[in-house]
């Protein structure tokens, strides 16, 4: 393991510059922070400020994110968001002081949360495909304790499983055709 010559942990020190230079793209991000002790979003914030690449595997732009989940960029970040999937800002020497800076989020985190996306819905959206009133899909879900009860001001625009949703109405539609049995008799 390289032994950091600068004890600051916020400047990097021209051994470990050239470290960098030196071993990548032989060792991964995530081996240059192993040898570095430095953070692995740390060390790709480096590559990009020593110009040693733009490109760092395993990471992935906003842009690059919605490409990958096809999605536009607004619903990449809502899926990024809903997922708590970690973004990292990255300020590159380009974009000055002022710059918002660039997205940096891990490519596997990312897909495994736009998988996961794609097995929810919202209520609405699921009413809506199945021929339900929003309000009765609603109410199906918090009596079987899918949904937590509506609070004030809160938007309740959850996304559940869909084969929660299923699930909770097949066993609704088969509850109801046994009171509907047991009352005709």
């Amino acid at each position: 393991m390289l032994i950091r010559m600068n004890p600051s942990p916020h400047r990097w020190s021209p051994l470990e510059d050239q470290f960098m230079r030196d071993m990548w793209p032989r060792l991964s991000v995530d081996d240059l922070a192993l040898e570095l002790e430095r953070t692995p979003i740390a060390v790709y914030n480096r590559l990009l400020q020593l110009g040693i690449t733009g490109d760092v595997p395993g990471y992935v732009t906003l842009s690059r994110a919605a490409e990958i989940t096809g999605f536009d960029r607004q619903t990449t970040e809502r899926i990024i968001e809903w997922a708590h999937v970690p973004v990292y800002i990255i300020r590159t020497p380009q974009g000055g002081p002022d710059s918002r800076g660039v997205w940096a989020i891990d490519e596997h985190q990312l897909r495994e949360a736009a998988a996961l996306w794609m097995g929810h819905e919202t209520v609405r959206g699921a009413a809506e495909r199945r021929g339900l009133q929003t309000q009765v899909l609603q109410r199906i879900l918090r009596a079987a304790g899918v949904l937590p009860p509506p609070q004030p001001g809160g938007r309740g625009a959850f996304r559940v499983p869909t084969d929660v949703i299923d699930t909770t109405l097949a066993r609704h539609r088969r509850a109801v055709a046994r009171a509907t049995r047991t009352s005709a008799r």
